[in-house]
């Protein structure tokens, strides 16, 4: 399972617990597509990171966006187009929703692209040149090699007779998909695993979590879903520690908190450690009633989901993390 189909399938869930309040959640959705093709961010202006959630949101709610003017929305980023890491892969990710529309060339191009914020520990790093990886860009990365289909495109170059790396591509494609997804996220992964734990352990917290830099006394809640993620996705083993650290991360009047030192709880928190929870098996039924309330605290009769108690606006990226954390909890 990719990493987006996991968030997907749990997202899924949601209208079982949300009932008549599905078609306002989707009517609002649907209303952030802006006429330009691509979804509103909080400016009201389109914005390839917000189109990603609310290309999520819709897919999940099984509800229809015009991938017409979608489509002529991704076109106008081009191979020269200057953007940095993290629009750089959701535009990749975009380009998912419309399958068979991206040409081999550009689809190339842009995994070509990624690489320049490859790290010297064979991560990714949202700041060009940085010395090692944050696990937050190697997440991105992982959903954008998924989302363009490496797969596809080097299978369609050997039809057209371009031969040249033919063994390299007949063996990349004849592995299961966790390993492959490790021999581009990790080249000296090779048959084991060492080189992923290398690259994580750097980013291990003294608290026995995970941060985005190395040598950080205290671990992060989406940092630590996020290293859930990624090592579920390659097949490797998490450590056991992480389970008991997420549920502390649990607030009293329910959702989640950033971090050990941060008093309120978020949206965001609490979707990626449900997300992460659910992904490791642990026991979630004492946390439902709590986090259902918190998170029916967030939600808005206009159809979306504010970001944390003191937010307010509406977004398509917190409203989808509210059906992510409504399907884990359904």
């Amino acid at each position: 399972m990719s990493l987006k189909r996991a968030m997907q399938t749990a997202a899924r869930r949601a209208p079982k617990l949300l009932g008549d309040a599905t078609g306002l959640v989707r009517q609002f959705v649907l209303r952030q597509q802006h006429a330009d093709g691509g979804f509103k961010n909080r400016a009201g202006e389109c914005d390839l990171y917000y189109t990603v959630f609310g290309l999520d949101a819709l897919e999940a709610l099984a509800a229809p966006c015009d991938t017409a003017a979608l489509k002529k929305y991704l076109l106008t980023f081009g191979a020269d187009a200057q953007l940095d890491f993290v629009h750089l892969t959701c535009l990749a990710r975009c380009w998912s929703a419309l399958p068979g529309n991206m040409s081999d060339v550009s689809r190339v191009a842009l995994l070509q692209r990624l690489e320049n914020w490859r790290t010297a520990d064979d991560g990714y790093n949202q700041q060009a040149g940085a010395p090692h990886a944050t696990i937050y860009a190697c997440l991105l990365a992982g959903e954008a090699f998924q989302a363009v289909d490496v797969k596809a495109a080097e299978l369609t170059q050997r039809r057209k007779g371009k031969t040249e790396g033919a063994k390299l591509t007949v063996f990349f494609a004849s592995l299961p998909f966790p390993l492959r997804l490790g021999v581009k996220l990790f080249p000296n992964l090779g048959k084991s695993r060492q080189r992923v734990f290398q690259t994580l352990e750097k980013l291990r917290t003294a608290d026995g979590a995970y941060g985005n830099a190395p040598g950080l006394p205290l671990g992060s809640t989406t940092a630590t879903a996020a290293a859930v993620a990624l090592l579920d996705e390659l097949g490797a083993p998490v450590p056991p520690e992480i389970v008991p650290w997420l549920l502390a991360r649990c607030h009293a009047r329910g959702g989640f908190v950033a971090t050990p030192q941060t008093p309120l709880p978020d949206l965001l928190s609490t979707a990626t450690a449900l997300h992460a929870l659910a992904t490791l098996g642990a026991p979630l039924a004492e946390l439902r009633e709590p986090c259902l309330n918190f998170i029916d605290s967030l939600w808005d009769n206009a159809g979306g989901f504010h970001g944390h108690w003191a937010d307010d606006a509406l977004d398509v990226e917190y409203t989808f993390y509210g059906l992510l954390a409504l399907g884990h909890l359904a």
